[in-house]
């Protein structure tokens, strides 16, 4: 009891994982301390340049057993971006191969989110969505200017959004564990300062598609404003009201419908003034459960006062203007959160070469390990743990795959023919010690089949109509 009371060190572990020492909060608690580095093991003898495979394999190891925790899918793979789009396409979730990026939460979280989008969301019903729209709205857009394929696409956005409610609350319904990841992926691809300050600012308040679309897809964050547009506050109240008895991409899509009817509703009946329609209430009902959704996280676990998102009544005249600095980063911000919604998100790609190599990593269950661990520093006094490589499975392969400095590929040139005899010489060599171990573990015994008694050979049932 005196060693644990010695060693144990609570404060110590506080600051070990607590926000001010982490950029991860949530990921250090099962990443190794120092994985996130792009050198090898092996630097002091041989430096090496690009990505370390074997934390990269690790590193998708682990985000796949999150997603299929979250889902409770085992078939939903988890692969680096090699070639072409990077966004999901419904069979698979795509993470990126960089590794230099210290925000590793963001990047679970977004896994988590694409994850649950393949469990959750139907594909083939968003494939078919010009033809779900009914020719009502086609027609009244088109009296306002907005033709057949603009209808489609921003009915689209409406449903993205809501899709994405539905599914985020899904998760954090069934996984409250993982609300951290989902908002640290908010706060890295979806939310900014400038996007705060345009929401109390006089940006997006004339009655027009674009405003509507930017206080809509904002409607989470605690600064949004709900009566500065017409018909803001009912559309907040029929999306998180509805979100938590969705089943389905086809609910949603009922959904996004009404609020793309109110908007047409509101531009149909310009000019008007962009005054308040709603009577100073709470926002939306169930507020209270829908609060931590796609929030900025700044409250507690469980919402706390996190993006309660009823907003506050004002007047365009009241409300201050961006510089034209801002509203140029406001543009910027505005494309990365259309791009987010529509699953447009860039992610640094894998060579094919490292994708190779990676996957003979894998094959050798190749991971890293820290070994002897009560070793203690004489002169400092703490203990020093040393990093080694284990390897699993050692094969042809990965002693090709030039993973592993220490072990150099025999097919490169300046091997001399004597080394290649030698080499070729050991594989034999190997080869016949295999097969004398499988022959030594062999079992042989003699079998009767013919018998007077006992169990019927069921191989020989079929010859009993051949006279046997």
């Amino acid at each position: 009891m005196n060693k644990i009371k010695h060693n144990f060190n609570p404060m110590a572990l506080r600051e070990k994982h607590s926000a001010s020492a982490r950029t991860n909060n949530y990921s250090s608690f099962w990443l190794d301390n120092g994985w996130d580095n792009n050198s090898s093991i092996f630097d002091e003898d041989e430096p090496k340049k690009g990505v370390d495979l074997v934390a990269l394999a690790s590193y998708r190891r682990a985000i796949s057993n999150f997603v299929s925790i979250v889902t409770g899918e085992t078939d939903i793979k988890v692969t680096f971006n090699t070639s072409g789009d990077s966004y999901t396409d419904g069979k698979k979730v795509t993470i990126s191969a960089k590794l230099d990026d210290k925000l590793f939460d963001s990047t679970v979280g977004l896994a988590l989110h694409e994850g649950s989008h393949i469990k959750l969301s139907d594909f083939d019903f968003l494939k078919g969505l010009e033809h779900q729209i009914p020719t009502e709205y086609y027609n009244r857009a088109e009296a306002l200017g907005i033709d057949r394929y603009d209808v489609i696409g921003k009915v689209k956005n409406l449903l993205n959004y809501v899709e994405d409610r539905r599914i985020d609350y899904f998760v954090f319904s069934n996984s409250p564990g993982y609300k951290g990841y989902y908002h640290s992926m908010y706060d890295k691809y979806f939310h900014a300062k400038v996007i705060d300050k345009a929401l109390v600012s006089s940006e997006y308040t004339s009655v027009d598609w674009d405003s509507y679309e930017f206080r809509i897809i904002n409607l989470t964050n605690k600064n949004s404003l709900l009566d500065v547009l017409p018909g803001l506050r009912d559309i907040r109240k029929l999306i998180f009201g509805n979100v938590k008895n969705l089943n389905s991409t086809d609910e949603a899509f009922g959904v996004a419908l009404k609020v793309f009817d109110i908007i047409l509703t509101n531009l149909e009946a310009q000019p008007t003034t962009a005054g308040g329609t709603g009577d100073g209430e709470e926002g939306a009902e169930g507020s209270e459960d829908m609060k931590d959704i796609g929030s900025k996280g700044d409250g507690d676990a469980d919402g706390g006062e996190s993006m309660s998102g009823e907003g506050t009544e004002s007047s365009d005249s009241d409300l201050p203007e961006l510089s034209d600095r801002q509203k140029r980063m406001l543009s910027n911000a505005v494309k990365k959160q259309k791009k987010f919604m529509d699953g447009d998100i860039t992610k640094k790609k894998l060579t094919k070469k490292d994708k190779a190599s990676m996957d003979s990593v894998e094959s050798a269950g190749m991971s890293y390990v820290d070994v002897a661990k009560d070793m203690v520093d004489r002169w400092s006094g703490k203990k020093t743990p040393t990093k080694v490589l284990m390897v699993k499975k050692f094969n042809k392969a990965l002693a090709e795959s030039d993973t592993i400095s220490m072990i150099s590929n025999p097919n490169h040139y300046y091997y001399g023919e004597e080394n290649k005899e030698a080499i070729n010489s050991g594989l034999v060599m190997g080869t016949m010690l295999g097969r004398k171990l499988q022959v030594r573990g062999e079992s042989r015994e003699t079998k009767w089949s013919r018998k007077d008694s006992g169990r019927i050979d069921k191989r020989l049932i079929a010859e009993l109509g051949f006279g046997n």
